[in-house]
């Protein structure tokens, strides 16, 4: 049922409508002249005169509707109980005013119709089931846009399929079996309508218009009323848009949520290169004071008249050849840090600390050894003499 439900509301927004005659052994279908191949699509049925039920018979004309219709379905199931000996039975009829105080009847069992629904191909959605000589008016209708009263009729290979109306509706069924038939049409005194092309085509192709009929020509089984495409209603449209609207919705949302994402992924960007252009700033003002330092380290030394290139050339000539210079640090004022390696560290720290130029001269930590190279690795510190020092 849901199902069902879910397949007409697709085919709301891309309708395509198809006719089927059913003739016992071959369904014969008319697909939609402007979408051929659509599914799903609603299709309308037109029941061949053959294997249905018909019967005249009077009731008294003041009989209200319900009453009818309850003594309609109480003669048919007398009936069928009679031809086909089947007491239970739930029989579908269709009943339609011959004169007053007489009506026709047409019906069937309910699941022979429901059978019909359950065989039919994937993707068509059953709407509504006729008599074939109802088919053929809606296709001379649909031709024409006019009914004239009189016999419509057409002949297949196994019977005939007519229908007698008119200016008020349907006055009778002709007869299906050929030589019945034959007898009908030679008793006929009114106007006779006939078709050109096949037969079976024909009425299937009818039963595709069935929805623009008038109604007084209109004729269907109680348990399987016409269904077409309704009107277009404020609710419908609501309810038809409800899962578009929040497709949208999420849509917009989505897409809001992507536009954000979006910001603070720049904005993370923006942040990273704030970061790292204030490590460069941070970096540069480091290197700026160590910069400041050594200009007030030389400074210094100017004031106190010491020689920088003095300085370096006579810890030049105090390393011996072994020992060569990992480090060199000068600390404002007068301090100087030396990491080395060498043979023999405590010959080195001897040499600066009886040195002219320099005093305090002292390990600055323990020494270790390179068990690679095998030489000493040391660290010293020792200050300037300064001109004062020196007097």
């Amino acid at each position: 049922m849901i199902t069902a439900k879910l397949a007409l509301l697709k085919e709301w927004f891309r309708p395509a409508s198809l006719g089927i005659y059913f003739d016992g052994e071959h369904t014969h279908l008319a697909e939609d002249n402007f979408h051929p191949g659509r599914r799903p699509a609603r299709v309308f049925i037109a029941v061949s005169h053959g294997l249905l039920f018909f019967h005249n018979f009077k009731l008294p004309a003041q009989l209200g509707k319900k009453a009818i219709i309850s003594a309609v379905r109480l003669e048919a199931q007398r009936l069928f109980t009679l031809l086909e000996k089947k007491t239970t039975a739930k029989l579908s009829c269709a009943v339609y005013r011959r004169k007053p105080g007489e009506v026709g009847i047409v019906f069937q069992e309910r699941s022979f119709f429901q059978d019909i629904f359950d065989h039919l191909s994937p993707g068509l959605i059953p709407c509504g089931v006729v008599p074939a000589g109802v088919a053929l008016l809606s296709f001379y209708y649909h031709q024409n846009q006019k009914l004239p009263p009189g016999l419509y009729y057409v002949k297949t290979d196994n019977t005939y399929e007519g229908i007698v109306i008119d200016e008020h509706g349907i006055k009778d069924i002709m007869p299906a079996s050929p030589g019945t038939a034959r007898a009908y049409l030679e008793e006929f005194s009114g106007e006779i309508f006939t078709f050109e092309g096949p037969a079976e085509k024909i009425i299937a192709e009818g039963a595709r218009y069935l929805p623009a009929l008038p109604a007084n020509y209109f004729l269907s089984f109680e348990d399987f009323p016409l269904k077409p495409r309704p009107k277009l209603s404020l609710a419908f449209v609501l309810l038809c848009l409800l899962p578009l609207i929040f497709l949208t919705t999420g849509n917009l949302l989505q897409k809001k949520a992507d536009d954000l994402e979006t910001k603070i992924k720049e904005a993370d960007q923006k942040i990273h290169s704030l970061k790292l252009s204030l490590a460069e700033i941070e970096a540069v003002e480091k290197r700026k004071e160590v910069y400041q330092k050594i200009e007030g380290t030389f400074k210094s030394w100017q004031n106190d008249k010491l020689d920088f290139l003095k300085i370096l050339e006579r810890i030049t000539e105090i390393l011996p050849e072994d020992t060569w210079v990992r480090r060199l640090e000068f600390r404002p004022p007068d301090e100087i840090r030396l990491w080395a390696e060498g043979k023999n560290a405590l010959e080195v720290l001897e040499l600066f600390a009886d040195d002219p130029m320099f005093k305090e001269a002292k390990f600055l930590s323990n020494v270790t050894k390179n068990t690679r190279t095998g030489k000493e690795i040391f660290s010293i510190v020792m200050k300037i003499i300064s001109k004062e020092d020196k007097e």
